[in-house]
């Protein structure tokens, strides 16, 4: 069964048990996404990971500076 939904480009804070704190980027490959969109669709996702891919990287830079401020 096809999934309706698909994981475009994410982002997570997370804490194992250990106690520490790891930030995680995920999302489809770039190859993949013709196999999940239609062509049309394609150059949107393409796009939204344009847009979004470099500012979850300021963002994962930013929280690994201030916990390593922290500890």
């Amino acid at each position: 069964m096809k999934s309706s939904e698909a994981n475009i480009i994410s982002f997570s804070v997370l804490i194992n048990t250990k106690g520490d704190v790891v930030t995680e980027m995920s999302g489809i490959p770039d190859k993949e996404l013709s196999k999940a969109f239609n062509p049309k669709d394609v150059i949107l996702m393409r796009q939204i990971i344009r847009v979004a891919k470099p500012q979850l990287e300021k963002l994962h830079e930013q929280i690994e500076t201030e916990l390593q401020s922290i500890y």
